[in-house]
């Protein structure tokens, strides 16, 4: 585990260090837009190694309680797949963001970049909430049923894989939407400071502003829910 660990980072930092040894001298221009480049690399190396290292981890767990007998093998293997699935679910996120809303875009598109965002959000809980539903009810239902401690502890470990997967996702989209929620709030307090005075505009704005922090705070609940049943299974 602790090998894995390692590696996982020493590939960042490898990545990280590619970056910066193709540097050009470049004039002041140049110099910006390498920085924001460089700004959203960094970005991305971090939340896909950050995806990885927890994927790795929880994986390892679930290894080691799939295979008993060579709990050391269990937790590698789990290990490999699950920082394989953490970092795609971390590129995905990272991909999101970057599509996210810029400064320089209109009152108008930044608010319908949030909106759609915030709807996909919204239904990607729903759908998680099903599959929450789901594993609640397969947990249930092994409790009821009279099956050897260690065929539990198997069904337990695959519902805690499926758990692990949806709260990856949940987690991801919570950032995306407080990404967003922090671009328009910086947008509203910008134009605040230059006209206090409402205008259809700013309360178009605000009214976003408010609905994104209606869905973080859903979002958040989910969360919570999620580790209440992860803890219940421990």
């Amino acid at each position: 585990m602790k090998k894995l660990s390692l590696l996982i980072l020493a590939g960042a930092l490898a990545t990280t260090g590619c970056q910066q040894q193709n540097a050009k001298p470049q004039n002041a221009d140049q110099k910006a837009d390498q920085q924001t480049a460089q700004s959203t690399s960094d970005q991305r190396t971090q939340t896909v190694t950050e995806g990885a290292v927890t994927g790795a981890a929880l994986g390892a767990v679930t290894g080691a309680l799939v295979d008993k007998d060579k709990r050391g093998r269990g937790a590698l293997v789990g290990a490999a797949a699950g920082g394989l699935l953490g970092g795609l679910l971390g590129s995905h996120v990272q991909d999101q963001r970057e599509e996210a809303i810029s400064q320089e875009d209109t009152l108008d598109v930044m608010i319908a970049k949030s909106t759609a965002q915030r709807e996909y959000a919204l239904d990607t809980r729903n759908n998680l909430q099903k599959e929450i539903e789901s594993i609640e009810k397969e947990i249930a239902q092994v409790k009821k049923t009279k099956v050897s401690n260690q065929n539990k502890k198997l069904v337990y470990a695959k519902q805690n894989e499926r758990l692990q997967k949806v709260s990856a996702e949940n987690a991801g989209q919570i950032e995306v939407l407080e990404d967003y929620h922090q671009h328009l709030v910086t947008k509203f307090d910008a134009m605040l400071a230059e006209n206090p005075a409402p205008t259809p505009e700013k309360d178009a704005l605000q009214k976003e502003i408010v609905a994104l922090t209606d869905a973080i705070r859903s979002m958040r609940v989910q969360e919570e829910q999620l580790a209440a049943i992860q803890q219940n299974l421990i």
